[in-house]
């Protein structure tokens, strides 16, 4: 076994060494046929390099470079003497540096005219800064996107211009001028002014308002023109006191200068309705309305709009391409961050109404009931303000769909109030004693301007239902300052018609309540 196992590996060395020296008996020189004999290509190889003349080739003769054109040229071998003659490699460029890109879905922030890797084929060009018409879009780049984890998009598109919402109110009026107004003879009150006009669960219906608002995108996005309509207008409140054979009496003693005359004599108002009346009945009616118009601004220092296709509220699902690009309280903004908040500045003007009636009226002829010959003591205020607001709306994303609002409005206003009172039965009116019947009639109307302020705070929690729709529910407080109320009206000086008729502009009331609403973008 060893000796066929020792003869086998003989012959292998023989016929290594036998292959090995087969080129030298064909003569020449072994390096130059070793590197040569290689039959041409059926075709001429490509090169993008041009062959480098060397000092070999100088000295090669006419027939043996034709031949050397017909095969592959390949540089000597290592043992040879000269080196082989490599062309310089091209220079290598880096390639352009990449904006970094933060995780989805807190931001989805993409070069400018580079679609997200979640764009829908087909979908609408990416706005270019070209496109736009604000400083903080040349800045920032049309197609950067903002918040996609609420409201955001997969990738930013023209906001879709229009927008707009309507919510119902449910108020109630608290007044700072609460007073006794009806008691009995004891003086334990029967009806308080807080009792009356001010406390929405005091009538079945009628206590619910409407504030609708619609509004435009402006300047590529950055701003947003918006005009809101504010309507309330309560049932009347009222409430009676009745003389249980303690006696009756209206606490307003400045009417013991105000005298009538019914068919009996002169008597004093005061001691009409202390004497005379079985049934006191305190009626306020209020009624709130207005028109704002706002520019809004959006975005932490000048950030603008955008709209989407696909919102990320979805929960990053692209919606078709081309079905409209919707904004909203937390939508993109061109100017890119990883936070949760959305501010938006506020400057505007702003006209709001407010009516105050009061009616306070005693049967005192003797009759069950309240007619045409008892006595009836009126006063209505108007107050019209007019001027200028500013405030701020914070909108923190609270999840993908989700988000708290809270908003603040201020302004300084002229207030144009109107005044108007009359005392008496249907067809008899009250008079200043001091003056008589006539002169002294107590028919009155003045008005006056004033200054007033207003401010305003809403605090609300959103969710969005899809790319345009949007809920809203929460509480809203608007505060009125050196306003004139039905409250703060009574006891005037009643020393002639004339300053009984005076405009007391100093009170204030507060205005709140919750509200419930839907916001869309179209």
């Amino acid at each position: 076994m060893k000796t066929q196992l020792l003869q086998r590996i003989a012959i292998a060395l023989g016929l290594v060494i036998a292959i090995g020296q087969a080129p030298e008996s064909s003569g020449g020189d072994p390096s130059e046929n070793r590197w040569n004999q290689f039959k041409p290509p059926s075709k001429p190889i490509p090169s993008s390099r041009q062959p480098r003349a060397t000092a070999a080739s100088a000295s090669t003769p006419a027939h043996s470079v034709a031949m050397q054109a017909a095969v592959e040229t390949l540089p000597p071998p290592r043992s040879e003497s000269v080196l082989p003659q490599i062309a310089a490699p091209d220079p290598i460029v880096d390639p352009a540096p990449q904006p970094a890109v933060e995780p989805y879905p807190f931001q989805t922030t993409f070069p400018p005219g580079q679609l997200s890797p979640l764009t829908v084929p087909g979908a609408p060009r990416i706005p270019q800064a070209e496109d736009c018409e604000c400083g903080s879009c040349q800045s920032a780049g049309c197609g950067v996107g903002g918040l996609g984890g609420v409201g955001g998009g997969l990738y930013a598109q023209p906001i879709s211009p229009w927008y707009g919402g309507v919510s119902s109110t449910f108020w109630s009026v608290a007044d700072s001028d609460d007073r006794s107004m009806v008691a009995y003879d004891n003086l334990l009150t029967v009806v308080r002014s807080s009792e009356i006009g001010s406390d929405s669960s005091s009538n079945n219906s009628g206590q619910s308002g409407v504030d609708v608002h619609a509004g435009r995108y402006l300047g590529c996005g950055c701003y947003g023109l918006d005009i809101g309509y504010l309507y309330w207008d309560p049932d009347p409140d009222s409430k009676s006191g009745f003389d249980r054979g303690s006696g009756l009496r209206f606490l307003s003693p400045a009417l013991r200068d105000v005298s009538i005359d019914r068919g009996g004599g002169a008597i004093t108002v005061f001691d009409d309705f202390d004497n005379n009346a079985t049934e006191i009945r305190a009626t306020r009616d209020i009624a709130l309305q207005g028109i704002e118009i706002n520019l809004y601004r959006f975005g932490l220092m000048g950030a603008r709009r955008l709209g989407s296709t696909g919102p990320a509220c979805q929960f990053g699902i692209q919606a078709v391409a081309g079905s409209g690009y919707y904004g909203g309280a937390i939508g993109p903004l061109a100017r890119p961050g990883s936070s949760r908040l959305r501010v938006q500045t506020m400057h505007g003007f702003r006209w709001l109404q407010f009516k105050d009636e009061l009616q306070v009226a005693g049967d005192v002829d003797g009759t069950p009931g309240l007619s045409g010959s008892d006595l009836f003591y009126d006063i209505q205020t108007e107050n019209n303000l007019l001027g200028y607001q500013f405030g701020t709306r914070l909108s923190y994303c609270l999840g993908r769909r989700a988000m708290l609002n809270c908003s603040g409005k201020m302004g300084l206003y002229a207030n144009d109030v109107t005044y108007r009172q009359r005392i008496g039965t249907d067809t008899t009116l009250a008079f200043a004693t001091a003056q008589g019947p006539g002169a002294g009639d107590i028919l009155t109307n003045d008005h006056e301007t004033t200054l007033a302020g207003l401010g305003e705070l809403d605090l609300g929690l959103g969710y969005r239902l899809s790319a345009r729709w949007t809920a809203r529910i929460g509480y809203r407080v608007m505060a009125l300052s050196n306003v004139a109320t039905s409250i703060s009206q009574l006891d005037p000086d009643f020393t002639t018609a004339a300053s009984s008729a005076i405009v007391n502009a100093d009170g204030s009331l507060v205005v709140h309540g919750a509200y419930v609403g839907i916001d869309m973008n179209w």
